[in-house]
């Protein structure tokens, strides 16, 4: 980290975490890029539920983190998990007890970076808080992703033909009413998913230098020392959380349809989430058992030995920001296949074919499983882009800028003092 002066310390506010064997895009950019913090020396205090302290630990044991419990106690995976209903009891609690503690934690002194890793009152409030006690600090934000239309959109992912509220959609939609404007005026620093978000973030009155893009990483070396199969056993592997926005239920009828012209593909489905109960029914009730496989969460060698084992990766997202996930297949010379959803033009621009309906889902599908050439390009340009994805890039960008947001605090604090003392 040549020509970086001094260290930071980073004060983490990850209080939003429910479960400790899933990773949400948030969570995964916060622990790789707090990895390599620690390892370049800088020192950090996570404040989190016992659900993030098991998550965390699982993936960071460094003397430069501290972890302190500021939500409830409770099992592994909270039902706030699969509960929308209980999530939001869950999290208000989790909101009032970091905001206490912000209260009465000591002010951080200077040089030291605030984090909320979710737009999300668990993360924003206590932060801002702390912030606010702490004038020489800066405030980082991660705004993940804007919410999506509260009818509509989502609804297909509910696997119901009714044009009603979606109400995980409309929760996010509440919780951001209230966000956004906080963040926008008193983040020292913000970070999107997309140039798409960056630009209405600009338009909505934020300077440009308060915001970048964190697309998201890859970690290179682990794909790299996990060698290719001989044996391939899955045509197609999806990899995200079992969420109405990742188009879960829809890629089976897309399976179905897929296995109709190759009836012995087979799909690997890599995750979890409140619709695991709901997708497990469905394969039942067509039949899919033979052609489709839960493997649950999965993650590091064990995640990539399913990529290694498998001919393409599946992103049937209805509504995103981006989404890393596909990409850490991407990298194994996995090509895949999408909506053609504005942000995903942007966040996967090579190597993933874009579809405008289902058809033409399981018309990519089937041309790249029986396309050896066509699949071979395809796959190679996934390669080469997705190698662009280094964590230890995407990190230091991060950590640059945080850089500069601390330069520009401490001058702002030096004339705020030597105007005070005449």
């Amino acid at each position: 980290m040549s020509g970086l002066d001094g260290k930071l310390h980073f004060v983490i506010y990850a209080n939003s975490i429910t479960a400790s064997d899933s990773m949400a895009g948030g969570y995964r950019i916060l622990i790789e890029c707090l990895r390599h913090w620690l390892n370049w020396g800088h020192t950090a205090e996570l404040l989190t539920s016992q659900q993030g302290q098991r998550l965390v630990q699982r993936y960071l044991q460094s003397p430069n983190l501290t972890v302190q419990l500021v939500g409830p106690t409770g099992p592994p995976n909270d039902p706030a998990l699969k509960s929308l209903w209980w999530a939001g009891v869950l999290n208000l609690l989790r909101t009032l007890k970091g905001v206490i503690n912000s209260f009465f934690a000591p002010s951080c002194e200077s040089r030291t970076v605030i984090y909320s890793p979710t737009p999300f009152w668990t993360d924003v409030l206590p932060a801002w808080i702390r912030h606010l006690r702490s004038p020489d600090t800066v405030w980082l934000v991660a705004f993940s992703m804007f919410a999506p239309p509260i009818i509509g959109n989502w609804l297909r992912g509910t696997d119901s033909k009714a044009r009603s509220i979606e109400w995980r959609a409309a929760a996010l939609k509440i919780n951001e009413i209230g966000i956004y404007g906080l963040v926008k005026r008193w983040a020292d620093l913000i970070y999107v998913n997309n140039q798409q978000d960056q630009e209405r973030i600009w338009v909505d009155g934020v300077p440009v230098e308060k915001t970048l893009v964190i697309g998201g990483g890859i970690d290179v070396e682990l794909s790299d020392a996990v060698q290719p199969e001989s044996c391939i056993e899955n045509e197609a592997v999806f990899i995200g959380r079992f969420h109405p926005q990742k188009g879960v239920l829809e890629l089976i009828d897309i399976w179905q349809k897929v296995c109709q012209t190759l009836p012995p593909a087979r799909l690997v489905m890599i995750g979890n989430g409140p619709l695991e109960s709901a997708v497990a029914q469905k394969i039942k009730r067509l039949g899919l058992e033979k052609n489709i496989r839960l493997a649950g969460f999965q993650d590091g060698v064990d995640k990539i030995r399913i990529f290694r084992r498998s001919r393409i990766v599946l992103h049937p997202s209805l509504y995103d920001s981006g989404g890393m996930a596909a990409a850490e297949a991407m990298v194994c010379g996995l090509p895949g296949v999408s909506y053609d959803l504005p942000a995903l033009k942007i966040y996967y621009p090579h190597g993933m074919l874009k579809a405008k309906d289902e058809a033409e889902f399981v018309q990519h599908v089937l041309h790249l499983l029986t396309d050896p050439p066509f699949y071979q390009a395809t796959g190679h340009e996934a390669e080469v882009w997705a190698r662009t994805w280094d964590w230890r890039d995407v990190s230091q960008k991060l950590l640059e800028k945080c850089y500069l947001s601390v330069d520009q605090a401490d001058l702002k604090n030096h004339s705020r003092k030597h105007n005070e003392s005449n």
